[in-house]
């Protein structure tokens, strides 16, 4: 989906699940340990991992249909130029904020690659390349319009990355908080990482509404949502109920009345309703829901599952005068800029 407004963000099913990356929650970290002489538990954090100088990190991408066992092996910087451009694109009228806008959303692909590199271990490569983990196309940043302002930018920040306590953090973004990000452990009630916490962010909404209606019809949600486990109904679906929000406004919790009445995380309804309906139909789970008649009349606001950082939101401060470095900061709490070595 590509915004009306300035900014147009490419591979929208990405950002709704959005991006990769950003569909999956942060991973668990490990069970809590008495903290000596205290008995009050505590996480001590893993090890930092020890990284290769950026020249020397080559990741293994697959660049065929997921299955295929089609692998390439693409240097980090490459790979960060490419998934850029797959990521996120500036209007023509932005021309300005291109560099800045680039820049930023290299060191949030480096650092969401460092993060969950290997996550295909199993399967023979590092990362895929759909927005399950980042966009990726190999050469298209040289198609873009902006190949000049993406190159320097890359180059600008090579190495660059976000990290927490040494290690390097799980980047998430989305498309479209709608006015205030939420908490990673709200939308995927996992143990949330710190830095990925809830923030107001009026910058978004002064670059567009990213207001949304959608009508679906009864029987289309209750067979999508019987295709998944945690949210399967049965054979009849007579409504939806919104239990709990979070502090953004954004749905926590639904009851599912039907022939089953499971209690499911609005995240999971979402990517249940848009595997099924696209990823139009339900853009965020900042809504609210109604039953007329035979179908569910959904209004809403922002576009992705609304963790990390907001691009809408990102070049809205862009334009308010925020460097990078304070945009980031304001989406990542607490983290700290770190380099690769030799670079």
């Amino acid at each position: 989906m590509r915004f009306a407004s300035r900014l147009f963000v490419a591979a929208v099913a990405a950002l709704v699940a959005s991006c990769a990356s950003r569909q999956q929650p942060p991973r668990p970290t490990p069970p809590p340990v008495a903290r000596p002489g205290t008995g009050v538990p505590t996480t001590p954090p893993p090890p930092a991992p020890v990284l290769p100088p950026s020249g020397d990190l080559v990741l293994r991408i697959e660049t065929g249909a997921r299955g295929t066992g089609q692998v390439e092996a693409v240097p980090l910087e490459a790979y960060v130029r490419d998934v850029v451009v797959g990521e996120i694109a500036v209007a023509p009228q932005d021309g300005s904020l291109a560099g800045q806008a680039y820049a930023a959303q290299a060191i949030v692909a480096r650092t969401y690659a460092l993060a969950v590199r290997g996550r295909h271990a199993a399967e023979g490569f590092d990362l895929c390349s759909t927005t399950h983990c980042q966009v990726y196309v190999r050469d298209q940043w040289r198609r873009s319009r902006w190949a000049s302002e993406v190159d320097a930018a890359v180059t600008r920040t090579r190495g660059q990355y976000l990290s927490s306590a040494g290690r390097p953090i799980e980047a998430v973004f989305h498309a479209h908080c709608g006015g205030h990000t939420s908490a990673a452990v709200e939308v995927w009630r996992t143990a949330g990482a710190p830095y990925l916490r809830g923030v107001e962010d009026p910058y978004c909404v002064r670059e567009q509404s990213g207001d949304w209606s959608s009508r679906l019809e009864l029987e289309a949600v209750r067979a999508a949502l019987n295709r998944r486990p945690r949210t399967e109904v049965g054979d009849r679906l007579d409504g939806v109920q919104v239990l709990r929000r979070d502090a953004g406004g954004r749905v926590v919790e639904l009851v599912l009345s039907g022939a089953r009445s499971p209690v499911v995380t609005a995240e999971d309804f979402r990517l249940a309703v848009i595997a099924a309906a696209g990823v139009r139909s339900l853009r965020s789970t900042r809504f609210e829901v109604a039953r007329h008649g035979t179908a569910l009349v959904f209004t809403g606001r922002g576009s992705g599952h609304g963790v990390g950082l907001c691009q809408v939101g990102l070049l809205g401060r862009l334009r308010a005068g925020q460097t990078v470095a304070q945009v980031l900061g304001a989406y990542y709490a607490g983290v700290d800029l770190s380099r690769l070595g030799g670079t």
